[in-house]
């Protein structure tokens, strides 16, 4: 700006407003300037301003008012207008944020007034975040690398039985085409799907798509190191039947642990798709698990920044996991009610869960419901069914088989 720019009122340049964030705002500035971008996001003008502000935590950022002259005087004596640098749904760009401009007050004898809204509520209501119907499904992630996904346009897409924990009545994997010799595992806490040495693949169901867009897939793998691959696929599956295979992506690092392999991102070339495992000319087993697959879309330029991923780690009932219905008393290391009728509900996450009973004495009893199935005692087992439980005695029961 040249120094010889001077308004024809004097307005004093300073930040005024006010903040719930727990900092306070920084010193008032001598000056302060306000660039002003067009709708499609081309500078305008870059004005010194009057300005008072709010930030808050629970909703956008806002510019309450900004007030600019009416008329700069030049150095050379001529007058500058800016009126037509401001207009309704233009943006403003003010100590490091960006601001949707809203009313325009130009009935001010003073200057040029208008208010501003953060602009991510505006970026943000514009953005379509995936191109097929369905709601985005993300699989062992935290809230913040959830959002972060959703931001970045990486929409989680359903696979069915993605942790191999939902078996038949042969306990192999639903959803999922077994191969002979591969079979079921219980490793640690978690169920894996596992393949035994040789050449052989192992598909999902068919998964809706849409050409041209692109999708990635992202499965856990364990191999020893040994000859062979062992790796993923996209199998596309086109309208008129016919498929055509993705390069594979083989599993990079074999020591024995679970890594994450990634296929990047790779076209649709059908209708539909499968996600395909497989390995060739493997000497020893190998496991897979928790796939997940993705539909890529735009990228909204924005990330996530909060504290969704913190709970207390102290007992299990002591956080949010737990929704408490009815009177409950906590004591060291459980949890207890003794009105009939009362009961706790949990969000789980894995192929199974063990719930634990103290003695409850004579004629104590509970009722267990996993998404909305009654389960019964079967020896140290739940399945389902509709007889009360007797926890007269302590006891530790399991439901295996859930979909994570």
């Amino acid at each position: 700006m040249s120094a010889g720019w001077t308004s024809i009122f004097r307005p004093w340049f300073g930040r005024l407003g006010s903040t719930t964030s727990s900092a306070p705002p920084g010193p008032a500035a001598d000056r302060t300037l306000v660039t002003l971008l067009d709708a499609s996001g081309d500078v305008v003008a870059v004005l010194p301003a009057q300005v008072r502000w709010s930030l808050k935590l629970t909703k956008p950022d806002e510019l309450v008012s900004v007030t600019i002259p009416w008329e700069y005087l030049l150095s050379d004596g001529t007058l500058l207008s800016k009126v037509e640098a401001l207009d309704t749904g233009w943006y403003a760009l003010w100590d490091g944020g960006k601001y949707v401009v809203g009313d325009v007050d130009t009935d001010n004898e003073s200057g040029l007034t208008f208010d501003a809204l953060s602009a991510e509520t505006d970026d943000l209501g514009n953005l379509y975040t995936n191109y097929s119907g369905g709601p985005a499904t993300y699989l062992n992630m935290l809230p913040s690398a959830i959002a972060n996904a959703v931001l970045a346009g990486k929409v989680g897409r359903p696979v069915k039985n993605a942790g191999f924990g939902i078996l038949d009545t042969s306990d192999l994997p639903t959803n999922w085409s077994h191969p002979t010799g591969w079979t079921s595992e219980l490793v640690g806490n978690r169920r894996v799907w596992q393949a035994d040495a040789g050449s052989d693949e192992s598909y999902s169901d068919d998964l809706p798509c849409t050409p041209g867009v692109s999708y990635r897939v992202k499965v856990d793998i364990k191999a020893a190191a040994a000859t062979g691959t062992v790796g993923v696929l996209i199998r596309w599956i086109k309208a008129d039947g016919t498929t055509v295979d993705s390069a594979v992506t083989n599993l990079a690092t074999e020591d024995g642990a679970f890594h994450e392999v990634d296929t990047g991102d790779i076209v649709a070339l059908g209708t539909r798709l499968r996600i395909v495992l497989k390995t060739a000319g493997t000497a020893n087993i190998s496991q897979f698990d928790d796939v997940r697959l993705y539909e890529i879309g735009d990228d909204s330029g924005y990330t996530y920044t909060g504290a969704m991923d913190s709970r207390p780690a102290a007992v299990p009932y002591n956080d949010g996991a737990i929704v408490k219905y009815g009177v409950w008393t906590e004591g060291a290391g459980y949890i207890e009610a003794t009105t009939p009728g009362d009961y706790i509900g949990r969000v789980v996450n894995g192929p199974f869960v063990t719930v634990e009973f103290a003695a409850g004495g004579s004629g104590a009893s509970a009722k267990i419901r996993i998404n909305g199935v009654q389960y019964q005692a079967s020896g140290t087992s739940l399945v389902p069914g509709t007889n009360p439980i007797s926890v007269a005695a302590g006891k530790a029961l399991t439901a295996s088989g859930l979909d994570p």
